[in-house]
């Protein structure tokens, strides 16, 4: 059971990176799988919060809200396999970027981040500290 449990996570991510552009991951073995599209998908969130990283005051919330849109469809990917999976690192992870999430959907009606967006950048810095330590975890190339 926890063989096909494995199973279904991997073709869970593969095929939520798939419909993100993303490479898949490869298919050897079902819990190496899981394992491996984690790693992957643990990159690819990484990658795509680099997005974020150069938010100053006069970043438009459009530009954040459309970077976000992107992000949330691969930690989506991840908190599915997760579920099955149930990886603490992981946890940390999603709970960190709920917080991210949360912040920028508060201030979905401004034009521009202005003050707010020192809180924004510490907690993608706390999200990015959270994916560096799920790829230490899960001993990620």
């Amino acid at each position: 059971m926890r063989t096909f449990r494995a199973f279904l996570a991997v073709m869970l991510v593969a095929a939520l990176l798939a419909g993100c552009g993303e490479a898949l991951p490869s298919l050897g073995g079902a819990e190496g799988g899981a394992q491996g599209a984690l790693c992957q998908s643990v990159a690819a969130v990484r990658a795509a919060t680099a997005q974020l990283s150069d938010i100053n005051p006069d970043t438009r919330m459009s530009d954040v809200t459309a970077a976000k849109s992107r992000l949330d469809t691969l930690v989506e990917a991840l908190r599915a396999a997760n579920g099955v999976l149930q990886r603490p690192a992981i946890n940390d992870m999603l709970t960190a970027y709920d917080g991210f999430s949360a912040q920028i959907s508060a201030l979905a009606t401004q034009e521009t981040l202005g003050p707010a967006v020192e809180g924004l950048q510490q907690n993608l810095g706390a999200v990015n500290t959270a994916l560096d330590q799920a790829k230490t975890a899960l001993s990620c190339p």
